[in-house]
């Protein structure tokens, strides 16, 4: 039989403090290191003038010899159970305690996962042990004196009774498992809550579980809000959350400080102490509407989706690593954060509006961008890098245009990068690479646009969609290699080598019905159709024609198509020099102007072909299209019918002569 002490005998553990802990004296602690935060939780281990505390046990037992683990009689002062473990005895909870004791959950023997029923009590630090599952602290209400410790290495526990007090909550653990702060009516514990160590916290789905608090500004955070230390975490799993965070690291096994999941709303400011990591599951229900101050540091986010409704502010950057189907949104237009702002792996970023980016530099790896709706996003962010693929825009409600307009070089790296656009894309800076590899591989069935002065060393490859070179690309070699694939531009020069291959397209100009102008510093070879368009007769390459300039050998091959734009009308006598070369070989497989196919003559090395009353020849030597009419002019007319008249007088005169 187990010793029972009926006046509450206890066992003292002494503590001697230099000075209490305050929220005030914390207040903008970012680099806060454990020891330092351990001694202020001893700190509040003791209430005011106190000068000893117990340390009791939980016993579900009391004829078995030391504590045991179970449900037992419950944690109720009124009903004045004997059933805490002093080491020597078991005593009862006492009235007179003002919140200084710490209560052990968790004595290593009988049964452990159990749920006790807690009446109204006054405790110092609640500290769960259980090692092989973890305990539930139901009903009731617990006056925390000063915070609660998980030692559980692996499972969590629960706490649905109502947590109340003065001095806000120091959690410290170091176990993999969470604490969840579950009351169905919310915490209405007021002051800083602080967690330090590798455990983890959980708001249980509840609104206001980390106590009840106001609103907390950047400038002046007053008492309410949560500080978060290196190693451990809090994780939401639904709710309104309105107090604030600072958070400082990556959280529990680099899980992220804060955690998202099941729709949850957050309120109030996130500030940064250090570099640091939020991540989900994250589901698109989810939504930050404080504001985010990043205070010079980086706000990893992974494997979220939802809403930052919050203003993002600061000198710091956001980098994206999420594996996700759904996008993370910015919204609001007051960004103005300024460092990078990096999109990895499949992440999504969706943009609300123009400014929704801040001021950040843009790298990106392997993520997507995107406007939030149909409407079109312009960026003046300047663009970093790509460390790896992008894909600009989305195929289905998402298809707002993206237009980027800084001109600072963006460097690819010395690896090809592919770009996939699902919306029309459009880059005023130019493209650098850090080796001879570094390249572009178009992908997607929409326009990118290439407007900077680009120097890249490796290959194009267009491989979908359309190619717009309104700058210069570097002097790789540009290949055009699916069907359906179109290269085109105005005012564009490419420097390499370039081939558009059977079933794709080259077409001058800035969109379809436009003319345009390319320059091609080496060779250009044509397999595929060339359509070229004519706009007028004022003889201005690049506004009445298209125009090809080739500073290598010109290879033609597959088809040319020659039409006309607008309102003009092809049937015009007229010149229109379309390809400029000093070295032409091959030929085409067909011609045609204006609808009409013309046939090959070999002998003169020339196409051509007569329609309403007109004659089209494109010479095979010079590149050009003459247009002539094939109806002489009334002056032709007059001499035709003068020298017809002189042939009918000598005739006459022969047969006269001849009969006489």
């Amino acid at each position: 039989m187990k010793s029972r002490n009926s006046n509450d005998h206890r066992s003292l553990a002494t503590s001697l403090l230099a000075a209490p802990f305050t929220p005030q004296s914390h207040r903008f602690m970012k680099n806060m290191t454990s020891s330092r935060v351990l001694a202020s939780m001893a700190a509040l281990t003791l209430s005011a003038g106190s000068l000893s505390a117990a340390i009791l046990t939980y016993d579900a037992n009391l004829t078995t010899s030391g504590a045991q683990d179970g449900a037992g009689a419950g944690w109720n002062v009124a009903a004045n159970p004997v059933n805490w473990w002093n080491g020597t005895a078991d005593v009862a909870w006492s009235t007179a305690n003002t919140t200084a004791d710490t209560a052990i959950f968790g004595a290593g023997a009988g049964t452990a996962g159990a749920t006790v029923v807690v009446g109204t009590v006054n405790v110092g630090t609640i500290q769960f042990n259980s090692t092989t599952s973890g305990y539930t602290l139901s009903t009731g209400t617990i006056t925390l004196g000063t915070g609660i410790v998980n030692n559980n290495a692996a499972l969590g526990s629960t706490i649905s009774a109502k947590i109340s007090g003065s001095g806000g909550l120091a959690y410290s653990g170091t176990g993999t498992g969470a604490v969840s702060l579950s009351n169905a009516a919310g915490n209405d514990y007021t002051g800083l809550t602080t967690l330090t160590g590798t455990g983890r916290l959980a708001n249980g789905g509840r609104n206001n579980a980390f106590g009840s608090f106001g609103t907390a500004s950047a400038s002046s955070l007053g008492l309410d809000y949560t500080q978060i230390g290196t190693g451990t975490g809090v994780t939401f799993s639904g709710g309104t959350i309105s107090e604030a965070f600072i958070i400082n690291g990556s959280g529990q096994s680099n899980a992220g400080a804060l955690r998202f999941s099941n729709n949850t709303t957050l309120k109030s400011l996130i500030q940064l102490a250090s570099d640091s990591r939020i991540s989900g599951p994250f589901s698109s229900g989810n939504i930050i509407d404080g504001n985010i101050d990043l205070q010079g540091f980086t706000l990893t986010i992974t494997d979220i989706q939802g809403t930052i409704n919050g203003a993002i502010g600061g000198t710091g950057g956001l980098t994206l690593n999420t594996n996700s189907t759904n996008p993370l949104n910015l919204t609001n237009v007051a960004n103005s954060f300024s460092g990078n702002l990096t999109i990895n792996g499949s992440a999504i970023l969706g943009a609300g509006n123009n400014t929704a980016l801040g001021t950040s530099t843009l790298i990106f790896g392997s993520g997507t961008i995107r406007s939030t709706d149909a409407t079109a996003r312009t960026f003046a962010n300047t663009i970093g890098a790509f460390t790896g693929n992008a894909i600009f825009g989305a195929t289905a409600t998402q298809i707002g245009t993206l237009s980027f307009t800084s001109t600072t070089t963006a460097s690819l790296g010395n690896s090809v990068r592919t770009f996939t656009t699902n919306v029309d894309t459009s880059f005023d800076n130019g493209f650098s690479s850090s080796g001879t590899t570094g390249g572009i591989l178009k992908a997607g069935a929409a326009t990118l646009t290439l407007n900077g002065v680009s120097t890249y060393q490796g290959v194009t490859t267009v491989n979908a969609g359309t190619l717009l070179v309104n700058g210069s690309i570097g002097a790789g070699a540009v290949t055009v290699s699916n069907s359906g694939t179109t290269l085109g531009g105005n005012n564009g020069t490419i420097s390499g080598a370039t081939t558009i291959n059977l079933g794709s397209f080259l077409a001058p100009g800035a969109s379809s019905g436009t003319t345009g102008t390319l320059s091609f510093g080496s060779s250009l070879t044509l397999l595929g159709t060339t359509t070229l368009e004519l706009a007028g007769l004022g003889g201005v390459a690049g506004t009445d024609f298209d125009k090809l300039t080739v500073g290598g050998a010109l290879n033609f091959g597959g088809d040319l198509n020659i039409i006309s734009v607008g309102v003009f009308n092809i049937n015009q006598v007229g010149s229109y020099n379309l390809f400029d070369t000093g070295s032409i070989g091959g030929n085409f497989a067909n011609v045609s102007v204006g609808g009409t196919s013309l046939a090959y003559n070999g002998s003169l090395q020339q196409w051509a072909a007569t329609n309403l009353g007109f004659t089209y020849t494109f010479a095979l030597t010079s590149g050009e299209l003459s247009v002539a009419s094939a109806i002489p002019e009334p002056s032709a007319f007059s001499m035709l019918a003068g020298l017809g008249a002189i042939g009918l007088v000598l005739t006459r005169r022969r047969q006269r002569t001849s009969a006489k």
